[in-house]
């Protein structure tokens, strides 16, 4: 399965205003074996979170976030993953 990053901007006053992750339960009830995030990086302040989604197609992923409307998508991008504690032992550093 192929890697992408989704982009979200969100009003940083949902994470106060919404302490039970109503939109994070909604997007877990979304993924499929197909379709799921691996990990996201919430920068709350910014109201700004990038995540890692494993998906048969980018158009599965954007299935997903149809039903999900509280997370809006700003892009989705096909990316790889560079683990910099693998590139470092690879180099000998």
């Amino acid at each position: 399965m192929a890697k992408f990053l989704a982009l979200h901007t969100v009003d940083p006053r949902m994470f106060v205003t919404d302490p039970n992750f109503t939109f994070v339960k909604k997007a877990l009830a979304s993924m499929t074996p197909d379709v799921y995030c691996i990990r996201s990086l919430m920068a709350k302040g910014a109201g700004k979170i990038a995540c890692e989604w494993e998906a048969s197609s980018e158009q599965a992923l954007i299935d997903v976030f149809a039903k999900v409307p509280e997370l809006p998508v700003d892009g989705i991008y096909p990316v790889e993953v560079m683990e910099w504690a693998e590139v470092k032992g690879q180099l000998g550093i």
